[in-house]
């Protein structure tokens, strides 16, 4: 080999051994910088406060800011693909829920998959509960169906189209044998105020979301959609209680990093916030908004795979079109 060639190798040789123990020394001091959460929906609903009251336990442990910005729109696909394009170092990170799975199979091209994404922390999980306006002459399920078979001016509000509480609503009205037209919005809130206002008939709303409202004079809390009644709601029967069994639905939230975040910075991620979600403060700021996610984050991603599936099926048993 000529002397020049070995100087070459020799130079490469030293660059690389030189970027080895500062990529390890950056992993070691991670997070050296703010951690931005991206969420897909409009504040102040109850992802907002169960996210940042996990980032708030993280922040205070490794001295950095996390922060939340809402970017809400075409049915949460705006944030998740502003993450999927944003640097896979691991300070910007996706909250997301239902839809992140069935958006999947609901847009022709969402600019995403599952592949794309690791999951973090599944922050909490609870279930969906149908509010009316009280102003309906409608105090159960029964009373309700009545109210809304034969009627054309019936619509509910969702979070977009091929999401749980979409697929919820026209399992309703499919078993129950009435019609209602989907009104799209942009946050939890949004169509909460909306039910308020008797703009729309219904809405599929977190036990998080619905709990506060339970003792509005505006609304009424008619069925929830878990196999048991919530220990936060426990004067809302279930819908197997209300005479439909089927009407089952777990909704969780959870946090994302990009799938090609290097290994010990997700690491890091996962052990920082699974001890938040198990820490006093963070389970005293979260009574009353959701339970506990006990199994693995590979027994998650397993389930998310199985509800894909799922909507696959249910897209085709409802007829829903994708978008």
């Amino acid at each position: 080999m000529s002397f020049p060639k070995l100087r070459v190798l020799l130079a490469v040789a030293a660059a690389l051994g030189s970027q080895a123990p500062l990529h390890a020394q950056d992993t070691a001091s991670f997070p050296s910088k703010v951690i931005r959460i991206i969420s897909p929906y409009a504040p102040g609903g109850q992802t907002d406060p169960l996210t940042r009251n996990a980032a708030n336990v993280v922040s205070k442990k490794v001295g950095q800011p996390i922060i939340m910005e809402n970017k809400p729109g075409a049915g949460t696909l705006i944030a998740t693909r502003f993450v999927k394009e944003a640097d896979a170092d691991g300070y910007t990170l996706l909250m997301q829920s239902n839809g992140f799975v069935s958006n999947v199979h609901a847009f022709k091209d969402p600019g995403y998959s599952l592949a794309d994404f690791k999951p973090v922390v599944v922050l909490g999980q609870s279930s969906y509960v149908l509010m009316t306006p009280s102003k309906l002459p409608a105090r159960n399920v029964k009373e309700f169906v009545a109210y809304a078979k034969g009627r054309k001016d019936l619509s509910y509000g969702t979070l977009g189209q091929g999401g749980r509480t979409h697929i919820l609503a026209e399992e309703l009205a499919k078993q129950a044998g009435f019609n209602w037209q989907l009104i799209p919005f942009k946050g939890g809130a949004d169509g909460v105020t909306a039910l308020m206002g008797s703009h729309i008939h219904g809405y599929f709303a977190s036990v998080g979301l619905a709990g506060p409202q339970a003792a509005s004079p505006n609304l009424r809390l008619l069925a929830i959609a878990s196999e048991e009644r919530s220990e936060y709601l426990p004067n809302v029967p279930t819908f197997k209680e209300e005479g439909y069994p089927a009407m089952t639905d777990t909704l969780w939230i959870a946090l994302f990093a990009r799938a090609n975040t290097p290994a010990p910075v997700l690491e890091k991620l996962r052990t920082l916030f699974a001890e938040a979600v198990n820490s006093p403060e963070f389970k005293a700021g979260n009574r009353g908004n959701t339970s506990n996610y006990a199994a693995s984050l590979v027994t998650f991603e397993s389930q998310m795979q199985t509800a894909l599936k799922k909507t696959v099926q249910e897209f085709k048993e409802y007829n829903l079109t994708q978008q």
